[in-house]
């Protein structure tokens, strides 16, 4: 798992040329510039950017493109180059909110991963109807007024995070993932054509006073099978990221 923060300058400024061509490919370099908001570009790149320098450093894959699912999920499909680099399929999700971007790696099965602020569920009620149960809505409005916004916002990036980790999205009705945060098993319930509820781990934490995310993990029946000690939540790797190599020396203030 990585994160990275960008600095709210670089969202109103062009990003250098020297640094697309680095870390995007010529596809993606295309949609970069189908792009019309500094910000959502330097967002895109900056996904990139994680995606393949983690893949690097910490699975020996030096040159990256990447395939999608049948859901348009996107995961490493190039053969390993190097002799001592990772040799098991990588799944990997993509995710980012403001100044913040994520990217989550699992070797074990598929990965999804959800960011959001709280500046945005200030009227939570407005999504409530189409996004929560009844009973999930009842959670929410029963903490105290200024503690609710946080609560929809737990269930949403929660709800989001399973969605991309089985690379669904919202076609399916995000009611159907029922959910009780807090519990030392949030998820209640799933849709019946979705995995079941024993293969799923879920973490969410905060990553400033704004800001939460979530991640979503699902364990292939074929490593379940294989005996391996996977790791649990708790366990999970967190690397922070700096944005510097996204904005040449002379154009930053560090």
């Amino acid at each position: 798992m990585a994160q990275l923060v960008l600095p709210a300058k670089w969202l109103e400024q062009e990003t250098p040329l020297s640094v697309q061509r680095q870390w995007l490919s010529l596809d993606e370099h295309k949609r970069f510039q189908e792009l019309h908001q500094h910000g959502d570009r330097l967002r895109m790149l900056a996904g990139r950017f994680v995606l393949r320098q983690c893949l690097r450093e910490f699975y020996g894959l030096s040159q990256v493109r990447f395939s999608y699912g049948k859901t348009n999920k996107p995961f490493v499909a190039q053969p390993v180059e190097d002799k001592d680099a990772h040799a098991h399929p990588i799944d990997v999700n993509l995710t980012h909110d403001r100044q913040h971007v994520l990217a989550a790696f699992n070797t074990t099965g598929d990965v999804g991963v959800d960011v959001a602020s709280l500046l945005d569920f200030t009227d939570w009620q407005e999504f409530a109807a189409d996004y929560l149960t009844a009973d999930e809505v009842a959670w929410v409005r029963n903490a105290r007024l200024a503690a609710r916004p946080l609560r929809a916002l737990r269930l949403w990036t929660l709800k989001e995070a399973v969605l991309k980790s089985t690379g669904h999205g919202l076609d399916i009705d995000p009611r159907e993932i029922v959910l009780c945060p807090g519990s030392r098993f949030p998820i209640v319930a799933l849709p019946r054509h979705l995995p079941p509820v024993s293969v799923f781990g879920l973490h969410e934490w905060q990553i400033d006073t704004q800001t939460y995310a979530a991640l979503a993990s699902v364990t292939a029946s074929s490593a379940l099978s294989s005996g391996l000690n996977l790791p649990s939540a708790s366990k999970l790797r967190f690397v922070e990221m700096s944005a510097k190599p996204l904005m040449p020396a002379h154009l930053r203030e560090d």
